[in-house]
């Protein structure tokens, strides 16, 4: 199945047009319930995006194996040092063999095992070492923000990551944090959001309708 999918996506790879392969991906019904439960999965706790032919870290899951390490968001990829490997590969040099993606990177998915990435941030390189663990995907990017301003009341700031069944607790404890602060204004930040459950969105709908002044 792997060799299957990576077939089909290859013209997508190597068209040289630098498009983001977007959701394509293979994974096991148990994995699939877990991630739109708990979240919880086995692996590196990133998200990647491509752009101008160039990879770049698009997400860190907080308390992840990646964030701990110290990959972050915006971070450039220059070259990757794979498990069971000695010398790094550069991203140039993936691109000019077609390797597959996202595998030529993180190596083979669900497997405890460590990589090198050396990365590119603001001009400076830096080698970090993540090794895979089980580990979840935080529904919420960070905290709920309440953001004053002049002469108004104040804007409520949400990252939502994904629609699963672990937000229920953050978007209750936010809708709270909103009402009592009387925010009556949201940015509802949805830029790298994967989607989910509608029942997750039905929820965050409801609390976005309550009064402020009601029990959430």
């Amino acid at each position: 199945p792997s060799a299957y999918l990576a077939a089909i996506m290859q013209p997508i790879w190597s068209d040289g047009t630098g498009r983001d392969p977007g959701f394509s991906y293979l994974t096991t019904i148990e994995a699939d319930t877990q991630r739109f439960t708990s979240g919880t999965f086995y692996g590196y706790g990133v998200r990647y995006r491509i752009i101008d032919n160039n990879f770049y870290f698009a997400d860190s899951y907080e308390a992840g194996p990646a964030h701990t390490a110290g990959i972050r968001r915006g971070q450039r990829l220059v070259a990757v040092k794979r498990a069971g490997e000695t010398e790094f590969e550069t991203w140039d040099q993936l691109v000019a063999r077609n390797a597959e993606l996202p595998a030529a990177v993180f190596g083979a998915s669900g497997e405890l095992q460590t990589t090198v990435f050396r990365v590119e941030y603001e001009g400076v390189e830096s080698e970090i070492s993540v090794t895979t663990s089980e580990t979840t995907t935080p529904p919420l990017a960070g905290d709920a923000l309440v953001i004053e301003r002049n002469g108004d009341s104040p804007v409520g700031y949400i990252n939502f990551r994904t629609f699963i069944d672990a937000a229920d607790g953050p978007l209750r404890a936010a809708a709270i944090k909103f009402a009592e602060a009387g925010v009556t204004d949201l940015i509802i930040d949805l830029r790298y959001n994967g989607g989910g459950l509608v029942r997750v969105a039905e929820t965050f709908l409801n609390l976005l309708a309550v009064s402020p002044a009601s029990k959430f």
